[in-house]
This record gives C-alpha cells, sequence and structure tokens, in this order.
C-alpha cells in the first residue's frame, strides 16, 4: 500500500516510518491494556478490547482504504501456500522441540526433513505456477535477498529479547502485569517518538548503514541485558539494554521494509512486501519458540546440577523438588510456596532461570551481530538507482545500499 501510494523517496520514506511507528505502538499498547485489564479486570477482559479493536480496524479499512492492483492481475496460488505452509510449519517445530527433545531424536530429525522436502516442493512451484505466490526471481536482487534473512534473524532476535524480559519479569521475578508493561514501553514506545528522525535517515543515509546500525544497537542492548542480576527487581535497570535494543528495533524496521519494497520494479512491491512480511513474521515467532526452549533447557540442566550437589536440602525437600521439575519445570519450582517441601529449592530455580534466560539474551544479541555483519559485508556497492516505470509512466524509487 506504501508503494502503491507514494511516487517520491522523501514521500515513500515518511510512510514506512509511519508505518513502522504503528506497528511498534500496537506493539506497547497491547501490553499495556493487558497489563490493565489483568491488574483491575479479569483476564478474559483483554480479548474482549481486542475484539473492539479489530472491528474498528475493520471498518475503517472497509471505508478508506483504496484497492491497488498489479497490472496483470493475481490469482490464488494453491500449490505455493500449502507447501510453504507446512514447510514453514515443520521447520518452527523443529526449532522448538530440538533444544528439548534432542536435536538427534526422532520428532526433530523428521520434521526437519519435512520442511527440507516441503520448501524444496514450494520452489517447484512456484517455477511453474501462472500465478507464483513469490517469484523466486526476486532473491536474484542481492539487497533484497540480504533483506530477506536479516528480516528473519534480526526479527527473531528483537522478539526473543521481549519475551525473555516478559518471563524475566512475570513468572520468573513475579512483578506486577503493570511493571511488565513498562519493558514493552521500552521496546516498542521508542519507535513512535522517533519517527521525524527515522524518516529524515531513510530518505538521506543508505539503507545498507541504517540497518547495520540497528542491528548493532539490538546486539549490544541484549549483551548488556544478559549481564543482569536475576535478582534485581528494579526497572530502571532495564532502560538503558531495552533502550538500545527498542532504537535498533525502530532502525531495523524500517530499513528492512524500505529495502523490500524500493529494490523491486514497482509492479512487484507488493509481492516483496508481503515476502518481508512473512519472513519477519516467522522470525518474530521463531524468537519465543528458540529462546524459550533454549533458556528452559539450560535452566532445567543447572537447577538438577544444583540439586544433586546441594548439601544443604534434606532428602524430603530434593525428593519434592525433583517431581516439581518433572512436572513443569523449573518455572514452576520457582512458583511453589516457600513453606512447601519443594519451596526450599526455590533459590536454584531462581538462579537456574537467570543463567538460562542470560544465555536467551545473548543467543538473540548473537543473532543480531551476525545480521548486521551480514549486512555491513554484503551490500556492498550500489544497487540500481532507480526501478523501472509504472504503468503510469511515474518513476519507482530505489535506496541505495552503498
Amino acid at each position: 500500500m506504501i508503494a502503491a501510494g507514494t511516487h517520491t523517496g522523501a514521500q515513500r520514506a515518511r510512510a514506512i516510518a509511519l508505518w513502522a511507528s504503528s506497528l511498534s505502538a500496537g506493539g506497547f499498547l497491547a501490553p499495556l491494556l493487558g497489563g490493565i485489564t489483568g491488574t483491575y479486570g479479569s483476564w478474559r477482559s483483554a480479548f474482549a478490547v481486542v475484539a473492539v479493536l479489530a472491528a474498528v480496524s475493520a471498518l475503517v479499512s472497509l471505508w478508506l482504504a483504496v484497492n491497488s492492483r498489479a497490472p496483470e492481475g493475481r490469482s490464488l496460488d494453491i500449490g505455493g501456500q500449502i507447501t510453504i505452509g507446512v514447510g514453514l510449519f515443520a521447520l518452527l517445530y523443529a526449532g522448538i522441540q530440538g533444544p528439548a527433545g534432542g536435536w538427534g531424536s526422532t520428532p526433530v530429525v523428521v520434521a526437519f526433513v519435512t520442511a527440507a522436502v516441503f520448501l524444496g516442493l514450494f520452489m517447484a512451484a512456484e517455477s511453474r505456477a501462472r500465478s507464483p505466490l513469490l517469484r523466486l526471481g526476486l532473491f536474484g536482487n542481492r539487497s533484497f535477498a540480504i533483506a530477506s534473512v536479516v528480516a528473519v534473524v534480526g526479527m527473531f532476535s528483537f522478539l526473543g529479547t521481549a519475551y525473555a524480559v516478559s518471563i524475566r519479569l512475570g513468572p520468573v521475578q513475579h512483578q506486577s502485569p503493570m511493571r511488565t508493561a513498562f519493558a514493552f514501553l521500552l521496546l516498542n514506545g521508542i519507535t513512535p517518538v522517533l519517527t521525524p528522525l527515522t524518516s529524515r535517515l531513510l530518505h538521506r543515509l543508505p539503507a545498507r548503514a541504517l540497518l547495520t546500525s540497528g542491528l548493532a544497537l539490538i546486539a549490544v542492548g541484549d549483551f548488556l541485558a544478559a549481564g543482569l542480576d536475576i535478582g534485581d527487581p528494579n526497572l530502571t535497570s532495564l532502560i538503558v539494554p531495552l533502550g538500545l535494543v527498542g532504537i535498533g528495533f525502530a532502525l531495523t524496521v524500517s530499513s528492512i521494509t524500505a529495502i523490500a519494497v524500493n529494490t523491486v520494479p514497482p509492479q512487484l512491491a507488493g509481492m516483496a512486501s508481503a515476502a518481508t512480511n512473512l519472513l519477519r513474521d516467522f522470525g518474530f515467532t521463531l524468537g519465543p519458540a528458540v529462546i524459550g526452549a533454549v533458556a528452559l533447557s539450560q535452566a532445567a540442566s543447572r537447577v538438577n546440577s544444583s540439586l544433586a550437589t546441594s548439601s544443604s536440602l534434606n532428602a524430603e525437600s530434593k525428593a519434592a523438588a525433583h517431581d516439581v521439575l518433572t512436572e513443569g519445570g523449573p518455572l514452576a519450582l520457582n512458583s511453589v510456596p516457600a513453606t512447601s517441601p519443594p519451596g526450599a529449592a526455590r533459590a536454584y530455580a531462581l538462579d537456574a532461570l537467570g543463567h538460562g534466560y542470560a544465555i536467551g539474551f545473548m543467543v538473540c544479541g548473537s543473532a543480531a551481530l551476525l545480521s548486521a555483519l551480514l549486512v555491513l559485508t554484503a551490500l556492498r556497492g550500489r544497487t540500481a538507482e532507480s526501478a523501472p516505470r509504472a504503468e503510469d509512466g511515474t518513476q519507482g524509487t530505489v535506496l541505495t545500499t552503498g
């Protein structure tokens, strides 16, 4: 929609910055509304709020949105939709189950094989489809290909960070929903504030520089978050690391979208945007799944080791703690009453969870850093100065990456 409704680089930069700000505004308003309903009402009321907002959005779209179509028309690509759906679902399952069940376990291996087969079938289907879901030739565009990779890995890093913070403040430290919402204000609330600056930077700076800087800031913020003391409940300690991640996200998500829609012919901007959105959301999905699996598996190993070597717990407490771990894992042990038999082991669970989620932050930071290095090294030189002219004769604007 942005590509169809803008005709100059400045217009498109402003529109993309505003879109990213709206995306982030939802990212912090949703936890805030959840915190309010969870604190002063029922958790069920949170779903009613979402339903009302969805209805309002549908009415606004019905009344105000204007259609934009590809000149040649489009039709459903059933084969492509089925194969990409099954392939990505299988890949997601393998990523979730691998850390907990073992990367060599039968279900995980079968899931990886299924993912490989169906993603291969997707490529075959797209090469033969009359109206493909995704033209594979788009990946011949180096800028678009790099943006696609970064959309997955970079967004995996961001939402993995958001998930790790929410678990740290909620189930681990048992802080209130409203205090948890504060973290999302840091992660997402900065983007709307930076909208005027982001718009200017998108128009004036090479996309490569902006994207590299954003990913680097996310990495630094994650590495700082990994060093936080799990016993520190003060929200002020989160301001610097989460603030850096929030600023990095503002630059990153805008740059990825700009590269996707600005480096392809105008008539393919919708397809390029849709592909980037799919990959970005896949990264969003992978973040909580993989980080949760990695953190909890590491925490379980650490707390089991601590219980085995502990000399301060009696046999009854150890047995009760092992039973809780078996049934509910480290988060369950961290939440049992302190006066109960397994409650004597709560300190071990807290330490183990701090260790596990510190590793999660390190994984997120490493993913962001690798993405920054990829952009820095692979997006060299200059892309084409402009995209082919659209049917109406307007010139498609392209951001350079050199």
